[in-house]
């Protein structure tokens, strides 16, 4: 696999035959991390943009969600977050069969970023299932709510993506996007249930 976005190493999958990460300090306890034996063996590169991959079943990328978080600047698929296409490019590429993607939930939120995803992955030839899980669901004591793509390649083809209904978690194919759990934002089912009760008050 392609590792991209390394970090420290914490979102792996497979075994990497490269590792791609930008900061300096964090290339270091990589490195430090693979002479301890704690990481396979790999050569860490630099920066996802001048990266070019030897042939690799799996590209694994957790890309910047700085433009896509709700605490960020919300702009979609652009400056840091544009990187997306970088990782398309580099699973290209690579002949990748399979491509681990994972961001910010607030991605499913915002219509034109999901749809672009979603969209440039079916034209790459790229089948997606998605699904939204939070760290408290594995035991750990905080939220932190994250999507994971899990893309595989099947051919080019035409996906329809429709208008509303966000997921939970979801599968897009040739004839569209088939979402299976419907979700609703923490902000949203707090306004529901605020209505409910003052409904119950004005009983």
């Amino acid at each position: 696999s392609i590792n991209l976005f390394s970090g420290i190493g914490g979102l792996r999958v497979g075994r990497p035959r490269a590792y791609v990460e930008i900061n300096s300090d964090s290339r270091k306890i990589l490195k430090k991390r693979i002479r301890q034996g704690l990481l396979p063996p790999a050569k860490v590169y630099k920066d996802v943009r001048t990266f070019h991959p030897k042939k690799a079943q799996l590209v694994c990328a957790g890309f910047p969600c700085q433009n896509l978080s709700s605490a960020g600047l919300r702009k979609g698929l652009k400056g840091k977050s544009k990187l997306f296409f970088e990782v398309l490019r580099i699973a290209e590429e690579a002949e990748a069969t399979w491509i681990f993607m994972e961001n910010v939930s607030n991605l499913l939120f915002m219509p034109q970023a999901i749809r672009g995803v979603l969209r440039h992955l079916s034209r790459a030839g790229y089948e997606t299932r998605w699904v939204c899980n939070r760290a408290s669901q594995y035991g750990l004591p905080h939220r932190r709510e994250r999507v994971f793509f899990l893309c595989r390649k099947i051919g080019p083809f035409k996906v329809r993506i429709p208008h509303g209904g966000q997921s939970k978690s979801g599968y897009c194919h040739p004839g569209g996007v088939v979402p299976e759990k419907p979700i609703q934002r923490p902000e949203v089912r707090a306004l529901m249930l605020l209505k409910k009760g003052r409904k119950e008050i004005l009983k």
